[in-house]
């Protein structure tokens, strides 16, 4: 029967017993990503990682971009990698008209499209954009 524990740091929920060490508990800590078992002698908790996100940013470049084009640079975020989800960080002075999208491409890659539905040419001034992929 799970048992769910919080408090204020972290929320576990435990199979097992809590209190008792005759069979092997798990616990997931849902604000780290970390899973936790015990050894079922000792009842001792050893962590293993299983999740987290990774983060990374870049001063890109992006030139002028025709009207009703796509431009797209990348930059490195090392643990991405291909499907992951992401959480862009866009530059507070891009350009109005601009769209942009970001994925990661590659491992340890993203990319960064802007498409410009401006009605005229934009000359991007570089900036620092970023992501968190998990």
């Amino acid at each position: 029967m799970p048992v769910l524990e919080l408090n204020p740091t972290d929320v576990r929920v435990f199979y097992g017993t809590p209190t008792g060490i005759d069979e092997r508990q798990f616990a997931i800590d849902i604000t780290t990503g970390n899973l936790y078992f015990t050894d079922p002698l000792t009842g001792t908790w050893t962590l293993i990682t299983i999740g987290g996100a990774a983060s990374g940013s870049s001063t890109l470049d992006f030139g002028s971009i025709d009207d009703g084009t796509v431009a797209e640079l990348t930059f490195t975020v090392t643990g991405a990698a291909v499907n992951d989800s992401i959480a862009p960080s866009w530059p507070s002075t891009l350009d109005t008209g601009l769209v942009g999208m970001m994925f990661v491409s590659a491992a340890d890659t993203v990319t960064v499209r802007l498409l410009n539905m401006s009605g005229a040419a934009v000359d991007v001034a570089s900036s620092t954009f970023g992501a968190t992929v998990f």
